[in-house]
């Protein structure tokens, strides 16, 4: 409190910066690499306290809307911006990767796990059209497409079983690299 805010390290400026942000308030908050500052430690509190169930960041607001009743249920929507993935994992609802201004996959992060798989190369050959993406090595598949369209498709040379039978995606990073190979 005694401390000029050029004084503060990177990633205390950084925490200052998105309760400054968020004493607003606001419906939207857009967080653009908001923990790259932070150690791992400090990131992981930074996320946990934004969006744990039991206390989230937002529970002061709620109460506080609690005596007047006009947004008793205060809690904003949260797009982040980040090159940090895995500290994403566990709180994210819905996942979008952009390329060259272009989204490339928008889903709800349970879906991804579910439905999308990464297989290489060498177990199918489906045509582009029922690819997410695919590089020299691997296609990112939907199995929701597959199991509608593969029937459609008699050309393609795979083996459906050994696609759905193929481990879930471990991880944002693997996907975003999948994507962007």
């Amino acid at each position: 409190m005694t401390r000029e805010v050029s004084q503060l390290s990177g990633g205390d400026q950084q925490k200052l910066a998105v309760v400054l942000a968020l004493a607003h308030q606001p419906a939207l908050i857009i967080l653009d690499e908001p923990v790259s500052n932070l150690d791992p430690m400090t990131r992981r509190d930074f996320m946990r306290s934004l969006f744990q169930d039991e206390q989230p960041f937002f529970a002061d607001a709620l109460h506080e809307h609690d005596q007047d009743d006009s947004n008793p249920e205060y809690a904003p929507t949260i797009l982040i911006s980040s090159h940090l993935l895995s500290d994403l994992e566990r709180v994210v609802s819905h996942i979008a990767f952009m390329r060259d201004g272009r989204i490339q996959l928008f889903e709800e992060w349970d879906t991804v796990l579910e439905c999308i798989r990464i297989v290489p190369k060498s177990l199918c050959n489906l045509p582009k059209s029922m690819c997410i993406a695919e590089n020299r090595e691997q296609a990112v598949i939907d199995l929701r497409v597959l199991r509608d369209q593969a029937k459609n498709h008699p050309e393609s040379r795979c083996n459906i079983d050994e696609i759905f039978s193929a481990p879930a995606i471990n991880g944002l990073d693997d996907l975003f690299i999948a994507l962007n190979s």
